[in-house]
């Protein structure tokens, strides 16, 4: 059997040679010394959310408007998607009726996202064939109050802030393809690279929804190839690679290994994390582009998608960075126990970026996947 992809020597074959025992010493005493995998903590992935609930609670929708104004940029696009799932849990409808009277942007911004959260509790669970004609009403009267609101958001805040369009892109659900579309388009001219947009666009255009089996992949390929350089939005296109093999793998029925075929293991999978390693972890490390908010987010996707093509070298280098940590989303999809898949696949990472540092006449016979890398060249043995 193997494990980390070392086949346990059966009596048959040879003794091992010192200089594959060493080897593989070091490649133990590198896993060892990784931290073990655990979940992101809540100020990695969701920095503002706390604060936001302590100032609602400490100095109501006034204070939480000054909080909003003394950001800018992606820092104000991570607020604004902390804050549309942190007040989820509150009384949605006491706190809607105040956020409209108070009239402010910011509070009419999260009085869209709360009549959108409200608009789908109404439509409960089920394809859109399953619900029923009170599902279907109170979904679609709830989404379009949630677009009002949203028009009136984008109005107070002088029509040059994405955020109140970015939160009532979801409620353009109801409407069609060509329409939710056409509202991406007027936070794009904003804003065109809006990580929290992308992400909200990226949930309709699913083939679920309104998409179909190219949307996602052409999604990928555009914020992978055009994003500015170490943008954190680059690497979103393998969340959303992600996003797709979840749709093959649930809503198409495909196995496993047929939906990584599809998405990963081919063309597609080699050329969106190709050009977001490029244009985001080597764009970083020369020093380009602005931290924020979202860079630890933006690591996780990158890590995602680079061990599931799988690249290994960039896999462990990804996994280095981000210090035994990787949050939700992509990793729940694809694993059941997404720590231990981590763990089994950071070590499986190093062991062939350790083989290929020092190869040996052994590897020609490893039970092991090298990936998209491929084993070392035949000729580097001699070297090792």
């Amino acid at each position: 059997m193997a494990l980390f992809g070392r086949r346990r020597r059966t009596p048959a074959e040879p003794e091992r040679s010192p200089e594959w025992l060493a080897r593989e010493a070091e490649i133990e005493r590198r896993i060892a010394a990784e931290p073990p995998m655990v979940w992101a903590p809540d100020a990695a992935t969701s920095p503002y959310a706390e604060r936001i609930l302590e100032t609602l609670r400490t100095g109501g929708l006034a204070a939480l408007d000054a909080q909003y104004a003394a950001l800018d940029g992606l820092e104000r696009s991570m607020w604004a998607n902390d804050a549309v799932d942190a007040v989820l849990g509150l009384d949605q409808r006491r706190l809607l009726q105040a956020s409209e009277q108070h009239g402010s942007a910011v509070s009419l911004m999260l009085a869209t996202g709360l009549a959108v959260g409200i608009g789908f509790e109404e439509r409960g669970e089920g394809l859109g064939g399953d619900l029923s004609g009170g599902q279907r009403s109170g979904f679609e009267s709830w989404l379009e109050h949630a677009r009002a609101l949203g028009e009136r958001a984008h109005e107070a805040a002088g029509g040059d802030d994405p955020h109140p369009l970015i939160t009532a892109q979801a409620a353009t659900v109801t409407l069609g393809a060509e329409a939710a579309i056409a509202h991406s388009q007027r936070w794009q001219a904003i804003d065109p690279w809006n990580p929290m947009g992308w992400l909200r666009f990226m949930a309709q255009m699913d083939a679920r929804w309104l998409g179909n089996a190219d949307s996602l992949p052409q999604m990928a390929v555009h914020l992978a190839e055009r994003a500015p350089e170490g943008h954190p939005v680059v690497p979103l296109s393998c969340r959303i690679l992600g996003q797709h093999w979840h749709t093959l793998f649930t809503f198409g029925e495909m196995r496993d290994a047929d939906a990584d075929a599809l998405v990963w293991r081919g063309e597609l999978g080699r050329r969106v994390t190709g050009a977001a390693w490029e244009r985001f972890a080597q764009a970083r490390g020369a020093g380009r582009g602005e931290a924020s908010s979202w860079d630890w987010s933006a690591w996780d996707w990158l890590l995602y998608g680079v061990q599931a093509v799988p690249v290994h070298s960039w896999a462990a280098a990804v996994f280095h960075h981000q210090q035994g940590r990787i949050a939700t989303g992509a990793w729940e999809q694809r694993f059941s126990d997404p720590l231990a898949a981590a763990t089994t696949r950071r070590a499986r990472a190093i062991r062939v970026v350790t083989m290929h540092e020092r190869p040996l006449p052994e590897d020609a016979d490893a039970d092991i996947d090298w990936g998209a890398e491929g084993p070392p060249s035949p000729g580097a043995h001699s070297a090792g």
